[in-house]
């Protein structure tokens, strides 16, 4: 009797030690969210700024790894087919790293990584033409691009817009839910028509390295501001949209060979333009 009840004594003891230690791992780990107060104060420094933040304010700044990619080459028995009817009178042409096909209308240039197409081909004035319609002919045209590229399932509409009678539509593929701004599709659609289309696309490798503090999102609302005021600005403006996902660190990474990093960055986008303002997340440095 008294050896079972020593064994539950101990067993209780045991499990009570294995609580107390979880408990003290969760109140030691960090806690990367902004508190209620941190959120207020942006949106006090904003407001005596006089700008506005029309969408939902970051909150969270996890640490991030770097992500590695490499390059890619387009599939060129799949695209020619998809971007002209025929390829009796198509021309192709060398540049450089670009290789040009053409015929009378249409312009496609393959470089590394990357795929632009021009449609010049006269049309007719489509009355009424929605944007359901065009969203559909983007739609259908972005799983050319992406076969013809080799881009994962992952790639969703980030932004639209509609200006000229022309609707303009960008992808961006995610990994691990995280968007990589480097690879993107820009889709242009007018009368039922493909005007132009751009992409870039480089192969996903994996993480790499080890995890990094990033800058809090407020921190990096004070480096927009310090941006904005720089550039006289800041009167009246009306931030659209603030995300964060991954890019090259510099133009320079993009030349320097076939393995290559993305780091994290923060994107905020205000109205009336529709380049974003980034900012490095691991330094809190503006990038032009």
């Amino acid at each position: 009797m008294n050896l079972s009840r020593s064994k539950k004594i101990i067993i209780l003891v045991l499990v009570i030690l294995n609580i107390v230690l979880l408990a003290l791992r969760v109140m030691d780990k960090p806690d990367y969210t902004l508190s209620s107060d941190r959120e207020k104060a942006v949106y006090e420094v904003l407001g005596k700024n006089n700008i506005a933040l029309y969408t939902e304010l970051l909150t969270g700044y996890e640490p991030m790894q770097q992500i590695l990619v490499s390059s890619t080459e387009a599939n060129v028995e799949k695209i020619l087919p998809a971007f002209f009817d025929s390829t009796e009178n198509m021309e192709m042409t060398i540049e450089f790293s670009k290789t040009i096909y053409s015929d009378k209308y249409r312009i496609l240039t393959l470089g590394e990584n990357t795929l632009l197409f021009e449609d010049y081909t006269p049309t007719e004035e489509i009355a009424n033409y929605s944007y359901s319609q065009a969203s559909n002919t983007a739609s259908n045209f972005r799983e050319v691009i992406m076969a013809a590229l080799n881009f994962s399932k992952n790639v969703e509409l980030e932004k639209n817009h509609f200006k000229n009678g022309e609707y303009t539509f960008r992808y961006v593929e995610s990994y691990n839910k995280s968007k990589l701004f480097c690879n993107y599709i820009d889709i242009t659609v007018k009368n039922g028509k493909i005007l132009r289309a751009e992409a870039s696309r480089y192969g996903v490798d994996g993480f790499t390295g080890n995890k990094q503090n990033i800058a809090a999102p407020d921190e990096i609302m004070l480096t927009f501001l310090y941006e904005l005021k720089k550039n006289d600005l800041s009167y009246g403006i009306i931030i659209t949209d603030m995300e964060i996902g991954y890019d090259f660190q510099s133009s320079d990474d993009i030349a320097s060979g076939d393995s290559l990093s993305l780091v994290p960055f923060y994107r905020i986008y205000i109205q009336g333009t529709d380049k974003p303002f980034t900012i490095n997340a691991y330094t809190n440095e503006f990038i032009n």
